[in-house]
């Protein structure tokens, strides 16, 4: 099964530079994190602060770029960080980076390391293809607020990642 992405021309128009990049990985046995997963981690912490040199992420060009990209669709970066940013900051933090599992950790490590946002889908889960698109403000988004399983709506004009079913991921690769 391949998975098809498309990438609708009014997120194209926001940032006309933009590339996505998928991966697929099949029969993959997820686990808990392990010794090295976790080294995965700490490397990535190591390159992301020498690539900084003591800077803040969001100083990065890279990371100023994401910024103004989802200024343009009215969010504000400094309260909804990009995954590479949010990371990034934490990775920089005394919280460090957290080990959620090997998969996740995987990915984690490689947005870490490169400063890039990185997501994930179980594929078996996806109904349809998946698109990158501007959300209407009607979409369901099924998530966990408060302990409690819930469905949000994203903002009309929002960047979201969805398949038939609703949205996967929200403001292009925050959650």
């Amino acid at each position: 099964m391949t998975l098809q992405l498309s990438v609708s021309d009014e997120v194209r128009a926001l940032a006309p530079g933009f590339t996505h990049v998928a991966v697929e990985a099949y029969e993959l046995t997820n686990g808990p994190s392990t010794e090295a997963s976790s080294a995965l981690l700490d490397d990535a912490a190591g390159r992301l602060a020498a690539r900084l040199e003591g800077r803040a992420p969001h100083e990065d060009a890279h990371m100023a770029a994401w910024r103004e990209v989802y200024t343009a669709f009215g969010s504000k970066p400094s309260r909804t960080r990009n995954s590479a940013e949010a990371l990034a900051k934490r990775a920089l933090s005394d919280a460090g980076l957290p080990r959620i599992n090997v998969l996740v950790d995987v990915y984690n490590a490689v947005s870490v390391a490169r400063l890039i946002p990185v997501g994930g889908e179980d594929l078996a889960l996806i109904q349809g293809g998946m698109r990158l698109v501007r959300a209407n403000g009607q979409e369901d988004f099924a998530t966990v607020a408060g302990g409690e399983e819930t469905v949000e709506h994203p903002d009309a004009g929002e960047v979201v990642w969805c398949d038939e079913a609703g949205v996967t991921c929200r403001r292009w690769n925050w959650r």
